[in-house]
């Protein structure tokens, strides 16, 4: 709701507010977390990305996916884009809770 407020409010003043809302994105340290949980539930850490065959397309995000959503966000392309909120997780909310 603040984002949507402010985001409001601040194109008077020729600011846009977005905000990003990420799902999981596979890092070194996301990986690392899903190789333990993979060894505790699965019984091995190499079975990792079978953790992720309930996710919308069977994996969880790339760091180049969210990046290129931020240069969107920056660009002159969504200059009408304020006071929202965009939620990048190839529609995992809307499914069955996998976390």
């Amino acid at each position: 709701m603040f984002t949507q407020c402010l985001g409001g409010e601040s194109m008077r003043d020729g600011v846009r507010i977005v905000g990003i809302n990420p799902g999981p994105i596979m890092s070194d340290r996301h990986r690392r977390g899903a190789e333990r949980v993979a060894e505790q539930e699965l019984g091995s850490k190499e079975r990792w990305p079978e953790l992720y065959k309930r996710f919308p397309i069977g994996r969880p995000g790339r760091v180049d996916e969210v990046a290129n959503v931020v240069v969107f966000l920056a660009s002159d392309l969504a200059s009408y884009i304020s006071g929202e909120i965009i939620r990048i997780d190839a529609g995992l909310k809307v499914r069955d809770p996998v976390y």
